[in-house]
């Protein structure tokens, strides 16, 4: 079993407490959590334990606020070169989690949204942003980057830029070698076995509805 691993409840607005709630409940033994501004709202809801309060503060509710400890806010100015979400991604790999799974950062602006998706590139494969339709993973370029999905799930490669040597097994359309440019070629492919994903250069997101916690 990975240790160090990290719940963050980032900071979007469309909050889907009954989604977040269930993956909380089955997940939360040996996670810390942090809460990114807003998530804390979430946290307090839920009644998560909280390790690290991340952000700007400018959109969580003050009275929520207060009722946490100074010791554990990182507060950060409002206008700055980074993200909440960037920041406290930082923080994480610097105190050494092995698995940071992102929770209530999709929805609401797209622009926030793209941004959290580059985010994954901090870390790929170590970091997985987990919706209510599925997880998005940055991939390592040069590595066998390997996924247990249910037998005829659906996943997809995204390429952000032009992917050279993209080769996958385990699947029903499998590639070897080939290059992605900005197409939809890797669109919904199904999962058949344990599939492997590995291509040499390049930007490549790996999206499954599976949920990989």
């Amino acid at each position: 079993m990975v240790e160090n691993r990290l719940f963050m409840i980032c900071g979007s607005p469309q909050m889907d407490l009954n989604f977040i709630e269930r993956i909380m409940g089955k997940n939360l033994t040996n996670f810390d959590v942090f809460a990114v501004d807003k998530g804390l709202e979430i946290c307090s809801t839920l009644n998560l334990p909280v390790k690290k309060i991340i952000g700007d503060f400018d959109s969580v509710d003050p009275k929520i606020l207060d009722r946490y400890s100074s010791s554990l806010k990182c507060n950060y100015p409002k206008d700055k070169d980074q993200s909440d979400t960037e920041i406290a991604i930082s923080i994480a790999l610097k105190e050494n989690y092995q698995e940071i799974f992102l929770l209530n950062a999709d929805g609401a602006r797209m622009d926030h949204f793209l941004f959290n998706t580059l985010l994954l590139f901090m870390a790929p494969m170590r970091i997985k942003m987990i919706t209510s339709s599925g997880t998005l993973i940055a991939l390592k370029e040069r590595k066998i980057n390997q996924f247990h999905l249910q037998s005829n799930s659906t996943f997809s490669l995204i390429p952000l830029e032009k992917c050279s040597g993209v080769s996958i097994t385990g699947c029903k359309f499998p590639l070897n070698g080939t290059q992605l440019n900005l197409t939809s070629l890797t669109l919904s492919n199904i999962a058949l076995e344990v599939v492997t994903v590995q291509h040499d250069k390049g930007k490549l997101l790996f999206f499954s509805e599976d949920r990989l916690i």
